[in-house]
Parts: structure tokens; C-alpha cells; sequence
């Protein structure tokens, strides 16, 4: 391994905390604030991994949540994000197939953060963020990312099947 991709690793394995505490968290601006952290530390670790559509990408997505966690993710303001990402996204994938992972990954959570209202939908939509992220960091061999990913999943899937008291309450 070289450099870049131990130090890609390190930063991101950091970055999977708080894709964690995400997960666990039960109000939305505690998700979302978590995730700012992760995706400004993905950012990061996208430099180290040559990945240009990564690092644009995850600029968004961070200005995205902070968005979301302060309640002004406006539907207006999510189509701009998610053309941001895949169009900018698209122009600078440097990684082929792999790259659109990253874009097709972001621009799907994008979309159902602003759909996304009750708690178990958006846990239901870090899932599927989590999964294809699993499989891009296998992709670009960041496997400590991968593995704290995959235990995030199996906490994000423990935390979606919590008794809610029998309902799917909005989550504040």
C-alpha cells in the first residue's frame, strides 16, 4: 500500500465513527450534524485516494446535511446538491465504474433526505448508503473503511428493528 492510501485509510476509518453515532442517534439533527464530521473526513480521505468525484461529492453532501440538521434542506436546494454532485461528479470521475459509486450513492441519499421523514425511513436510507459505500471502499481497497462500515450497517439494521412502541414516528 502506498502512503496516500494509509493515510486515505486512517482518515477514513475516523470518518466511520461518526457514520456510526449517525446510525444510533435518534434525532434527526444529531444524524445529520454526525454525518457533516463523516463526510467532511471522507473529503479528506477521497485526496489521499485520487478520487475526484469523492471529493466533490462529499463537499456536497456535507453542506447537505448541515442543511438538514438545521431544517433548511428545501426542495429547491436538494435538486441543486444533487445535480451538484452529478454533474461535477460526473466531469471529474478520475476511477471509472468505481467513481459512480460515489456519485450514484450520494445523489440517492440526497434525494431521500428530503423524502425521508420519520425515523426508521432515514435509517432505512443510511442502509442503503452504507451498503454501496461498503462496496466502493472494497473497490479502492480502504478496508478498515469497509469493515467500520459494515459494523455501522449491523448497527444502523440493530437500531431500524428497536421497538419504536409500534409506530414509525417523525423524528425531530
Amino acid at each position: 500500500m502506498t502512503t496516500g492510501v494509509i493515510l486515505g485509510n486512517c482518515i477514513s476509518l475516523a470518518a466511520a465513527f461518526f457514520t456510526a453515532r449517525a446510525s444510533w442517534v435518534k434525532d434527526s439533527y444529531g444524524i445529520y450534524m454526525n454525518q457533516v464530521f463523516q463526510c467532511l473526513l471522507l473529503a479528506l480521505a477521497s485526496v489521499f485516494f485520487d478520487s475526484y468525484a469523492g471529493i466533490v461529492t462529499l463537499i456536497a453532501c456535507a453542506a447537505r446535511n448541515w442543511l438538514a440538521a438545521k431544517d433548511k434542506l428545501t426542495k429547491p436546494l436538494m435538486l441543486l446538491l444533487a445535480v451538484w454532485m452529478a454533474v461535477l461528479g460526473a466531469a471529474l470521475n478520475n476511477r471509472g465504474a468505481v467513481g459512480w459509486i460515489v456519485v450514484v450513492a450520494n445523489v440517492l441519499y440526497t434525494l431521500g433526505m428530503y423524502f425521508a421523514k420519520k425515523e426508521r425511513a432515514i435509517k432505512a436510507n443510511i442502509i442503503l448508503n452504507l451498503v454501496l459505500w461498503i462496496v466502493y471502499e472494497c473497490c479502492i481497497t480502504d478496508i478498515p473503511s469497509a469493515v467500520a462500515d459494515a459494523v455501522a450497517l449491523v448497527i444502523a439494521i440493530a437500531s431500524l428493528m428497536r421497538k419504536n412502541g409500534g409506530e414509525d414516528t417523525a423524528i425531530s
